[in-house]
């Protein structure tokens, strides 16, 4: 444009006429060659055709796959079937390869779960913006190819929770958006791979799992369409299968899988950390704490429904004996009586849907009598609780339950032991012998296998309690022999006081708990008493104590060979009354010299530090011990 204006002045003028004219030329040719390149891209878009096989390349990967979903969302606006076809399925192809499928891989390969990239992500947030509405995509609100590449039966790879979790959202959008047409195709796509995948699922496979969690899901998904005010479509799907027997992999259809369904819901729901990862949510819902609530419910309405629908299923194939026999009641407590307050949560249900007249909405369901529903419920209720009454009053011991209390015991006897076993006794010298018994209430259903409590730490509690009993023993003991003085001293005065009466190393000190103020302590009660105290005696009079076995007693053994304590612990092993009395005994020998000195008792006693009255002992040990 510079030389077409100025080209006619510079000629005019005369200078420069043939640079002037050279170069009009060369920008004239490259005009017309830009201006056919031009064309040819104008040619080249207007062909969408060819504009794929430009875009895809050598090879489809995340840099062009975006790009080759546009044409397929252009040739669907265009309504050219062709090209959306071809488009669509170059990116399907896309999201099949990160499946990880071999071609000489055996039929029988199962593979871990395929996990997907984040641009396969951005095609299902992009895909879902167009089954919300016709708006003219009538391809891609219509049909849905998508499900089939997820729910690949001819993959060996298993389903991942983010495919699930990828086709909840879906899901969402038609379901809330009143796509019928995508959600029925979406149904024949789950139910055809349920019944090729799980419909013969040998006990040790991993499918196993993946099995009851597609179910699983697909009860949510019931709880969804109910949410969504969607209960019509429920005529449709109720009954669609793809196997002969009929098989529904999608819906529990006998009274066992409904409560297996429900126990698992349950658990899951509890869970907060577990629900969360699931990726559950409504668009008509602000997530929070209490989802997790909302949800279970919306499953406990639909679970009842298909209650409902069990006597349905009578004469289409079914084992009708199997319809409607009840399941084992739970094997924990905690569960049975959880099971048996869902049966009058579903009861509830079961109200209301015959309240909503349910057989006018959902007009292939025959019709039965609330009654006979009901009988089903309460039948199965009133099995757990009946087996949670007799779990209580007839428990059984487990055994390694039994075997961990028993071996905790054995620990905490040992270590009693090792606090005031001494070898030998004073010759000619005074010993008293004290039976120290104590009894224990166990409740045998804690150590059953109904209950999950870990009973590591129940003998540590026992023994404590038993330990105190045998150091009481052991200050009653000491309180009977010669008290050559008490004194009360603050807490923060015992170092001075002491210093001032002359302890030294000839004496010896047994307090009742740990006393930090104390320079040293030769025996260690560790029993919490009203009174603290410590009691200071000559070192070579110090108590001698032996702990020795019961004689005599033939319910009380040794729980050890060779040690002292005894208990009748090995009974417990096989006892199923609801309380077991847990004995411990041993016999406690004190030992102390004929000549006995006696002792000196301090009381610890803050009051006196409150009036600052500062203690000045008027004898010291070796005057009360009468030692010069």
């Amino acid at each position: 444009m510079v030389v077409a204006i100025l080209a006619p002045f510079l000629l005019q003028a005369g200078w420069f006429n043939q640079v002037v004219i050279t170069v009009q030329a060369v920008l004239v040719v490259a005009l017309i060659g830009c201006s056919i390149m031009l064309f040819q891209l104008i040619l080249l878009f207007s062909n969408a055709g060819e504009l794929l096989k430009r875009v895809e390349g050598e090879q489809i990967d995340p840099n062009n796959v975006m790009e080759i979903l546009d044409i397929a969302i252009y040739a669907d606006a265009q309504h050219n079937l062709d090209l959306y076809v071809k488009s669509l399925s170059k990116v399907f192809s896309y999201i099949q390869q990160q499946q990880g499928d071999q071609f000489d891989q055996k039929i029988d390969t199962i593979k871990p779960p395929a996990f997907y990239d984040e641009v396969t992500v951005n095609i299902v947030r992009k895909l879902k913006e167009y089954i919300r509405m016709d708006d003219g995509h009538h391809f891609l609100y219509g049909n849905n190819e998508i499900t089939s590449i997820f729910y690949n039966q001819t993959s060996a790879s298993r389903l991942s929770l983010q495919s699930h979790q990828l086709m909840w959202i879906l899901l969402n959008d038609a379901i809330e958006f009143n796509n019928h047409t995508w959600f029925n195709q979406y149904w024949q796509y789950a139910d055809s791979y349920a019944s090729m995948k799980y419909h013969f699922v040998s006990y040790d496979s991993p499918l196993r799992h993946d099995k009851q969690m597609f179910m699983v899901r697909h009860v949510m998904i019931g709880g969804m369409l109910l949410h969504y005010g969607r209960i019509n479509w429920l005529n449709d799907v109720f009954f669609l299968t793809h196997s002969e027997p009929e098989y529904y992999g999608l819906i529990p259809s006998s009274f066992s899988e409904i409560v297996v369904m429900l126990e698992l819901i349950d658990k899951m729901c509890t869970d907060f950390t577990y629900f969360y990862q699931q990726g559950f949510y409504y668009h008509d819902q602000m997530s929070g704490v209490k989802d997790n609530k909302y949800f279970f419910r919306d499953a406990l309405k639909y679970l009842s429904l298909l209650v409902i629908r069990l006597w349905s299923l009578e004469g289409r194939g079914a084992d009708n004996t199997q319809l409607f026999s009840l399941p084992a009641s739970p094997l924990k407590l905690n569960d049975n009586e959880r099971d048996a307050q869902m049966m009058r949560m579903m009861l509830d249900e079961v109200g209301f849907w015959y309240d909503t007249k349910v057989f006018i909405n959902i007009p292939r369901l025959r019709f039965v009598d609330k009654a006979e529903v009901e009988n089903l419920l309460n039948k199965y209720q009133q099995q757990c609780e009946m087996d949670k009454k007799d779990k209580e009053e007839h428990p059984v011991v487990n055994i390694q339950k039994y075997q961990e209390l028993f071996n905790g015991i054995e620990t905490e006897a040992s270590r009693i032991e090792s606090i005031l076993q001494y070898s030998n006794e004073y010759a000619n010298g005074k010993t008293l012998s004290i039976n120290v018994i104590r009894s224990f209430n166990l409740e045998t259903i804690n150590y059953g296998s109904f209950k999950d409590i870990d009973c590591r730490c129940i003998p540590y509690v026992h023994f404590s309690n038993y330990w105190s009993d045998i150091a009481y023993k052991y200050l009653r003991c000491l309180c009977s022999l010669k008290r050559l003085g008490d004194f009360k001293v603050p807490r923060k005065q015992i170092p001075n006081v002491l210093k001032d009466m002359g302890l030294n190393g000839n004496y010896a000190i047994i307090a009742t708990e740990k006393i930090d103020e104390l320079p040293y302590i030769s025996v260690l009660l560790n029993v919490l008493l009203d009174i603290k105290c410590f009691f200071v005696m000559k070192k070579n009079e110090i108590p001698l104590v032996t702990l020795l076995p019961i004689e005599n007693n033939k319910e009380l053994k040794p729980i050890k060979k060779g040690k002292a304590i005894c208990s009748n612990i090995e009974n417990f092993q096989g006892y199923n009354e609801p309380i077991y009395e847990l004995i411990l005994g041993t016999v406690l020998r004190f030992s102390t010299p004929n000549d006995f000195s006696g002792y000196v008792r301090f009381i610890i006693d803050d009051t006196y530090e409150a009036q600052d009255v500062t203690i000045k002992p008027q004898k010291t040990l070796g005057e009360l011990f009468g030692m010069k």
